[in-house]
């Protein structure tokens, strides 16, 4: 084959039978799409959504949890944009966010940086300089296996004191707690 050939092939489209093909598959998959999302919006809905519209109505009224509750309007919000303490938190919650959005991100920028300088033992540098991430997640695991095992772990303990429905149960050693399914 001549090479025009070949390159022109590569640079052309596919052909295509039909819109009206494509489009049913681009319909088809955006409805894969959605059906996967389905359950997340649901959740998002019922563990979010619906609480926070709820908690933006019981703001308008005089309520304690107990009891009906009393339509006072926008007395809260009077009472919460007059009241200095309230003035003082939104401050503090501002400059703890600036904090802690800029520093540690200009802190990892800098480091990067003088490890990316670095000529001599550049490797060493940077097991040193990601050990603490690794040894936190080390750790963690470590404590979580302690505070599940069989032998001395939160079920032992709460056996120890008179609880024992935990007493011997093994989550790392048994498939069905581990998997969340039936052993095969």
């Amino acid at each position: 084959m001549n090479v025009a050939v070949i390159q022109a092939s590569r640079l052309s489209p596919p052909p295509t039978s039909g819109g009206d093909v494509s489009l049913g598959i681009k319909a088809r998959r955006l409805a894969v799409g959605y059906a996967f999302l389905a359950p997340l919006l649901v959740v998002t809905g019922v563990v979010i959504a619906i609480p926070a519209a709820l908690s933006i109505g019981y703001s308008f009224t005089d309520w304690t949890g107990l009891g009906a509750a009393k339509f006072v309007g926008l007395d809260n919000y009077r009472r919460l944009l007059g009241d200095p303490e309230f003035h003082n938190a939104v401050w503090h919650n501002f400059v703890w966010t600036l904090y802690f959005l800029t520093v540690p991100i200009a802190m990892g920028l800098f480091g990067a940086f003088l490890l990316s300088r670095i000529q001599h033992y550049q490797m060493l540098f940077r097991v040193v300089y990601f050990i603490p991430y690794v040894v936190a997640t080390v750790v963690s695991g470590a404590i979580w296996e302690n505070l599940l095992s069989p032998q001395s772990g939160i079920g032992h303990g709460l056996a120890n004191i008179g609880i024992p429905f935990l007493d011997g149960v093994n989550f790392f050693g048994d498939q069905r707690l581990a998997s969340g399914r039936s052993p095969s």
